[in-house]
């Protein structure tokens, strides 16, 4: 119950005592590697989980838990690798897959997956056009939480950083905006241009960029070109309601 309410020294505290009642208890070092785990703490949670493994070998689960934990320590080396300038992404794609791991809800580094997709777009433009991949439109959502103050490792921004966040996330909305207007000329991706911009409505990550209470806050020049934005978002959902019937087509 603690572990579930976030209060972790209180459950690694009832785990302490539970170890020393039944010393060798697999699913109690499971459990403090999961407490580590919400703790950050990968090479801590990776030696809890070991000892699980080691002292129920049969679990699936605990093997499952540990072999995440050592691929996310290799994961996180490699970020750090590249964010220290001491290694580049071999290729656009390898750059994506570190932008991607960058910004997972447990390591929060929208600054770094902002500079890994702008380099992998930059190696492949091809990635951009992918709507089904939605590339582009990550990158926006970094390049917002970012600007939000929400980077684990960079919380301080100046005018200018803010600045040079929102306008990257503003063109590459924009551009996906753009192509999803161009799909739209086709009646039959309506429905998909429906579900993506619905979508950017209702994400909560945008709304620093998208409510009225945060425009208002805005310089006003970055005010109105986020307001235009999100016109053209409610004009183009209006356009492809189903209520919108499509033209009559040409006789042949």
């Amino acid at each position: 119950m603690l572990l579930a309410k976030w209060d972790l020294d209180g459950a690694e505290a009832s785990y302490r005592a539970a170890m020393a009642v039944e010393p060798g208890s697999a699913k109690t070092y499971f459990n403090m590697g999961l407490v580590y785990d919400k703790r950050r703490d990968l090479a801590a949670a990776g030696g809890w989980y070991r000892q699980a493994v080691a002292a129920a070998p049969a679990d699936a689960t605990f093997r499952e838990w540990l072999g995440v934990t050592v691929r996310r320590r290799a994961e996180r080396a490699r970020m750090v690798e590249v964010d220290s300038g001491r290694a580049n992404p071999a290729t656009a794609a390898e750059a994506t897959e570190l932008a991607e791991l960058a910004h997972r809800s447990f390591d929060r580094r929208y600054v770094l997956a902002v500079r890994l997709y702008g380099r992998a777009f930059a190696a492949d433009p091809a990635l951009v056009a992918d709507l089904g991949a939605v590339h582009r439109y990550s990158a926006a959502w970094c390049a917002v939480q970012a600007a939000a103050g929400r980077d684990e490792e960079t919380t301080a921004l100046g005018v200018e950083e803010w600045g040079h966040l929102t306008g990257l996330a503003l063109r590459w909305l924009r551009a996906d905006l753009d192509l999803r207007a161009a799909q739209a000329r086709a009646p039959r991706h309506w429905s998909g241009v429906r579900y993506a911009l619905t979508y950017w409505r209702n994400d909560a990550g945008l709304a620093s960029v998208r409510d009225p209470a945060w425009l208002a806050a805005m310089p006003p020049a970055d005010r109105g070109a986020w307001e235009s934005l999100w016109a053209d978002v409610d004009a183009l959902l209006a356009a492809t309601s189903p209520a919108v019937a499509p033209p009559p087509r040409a006789r042949e």
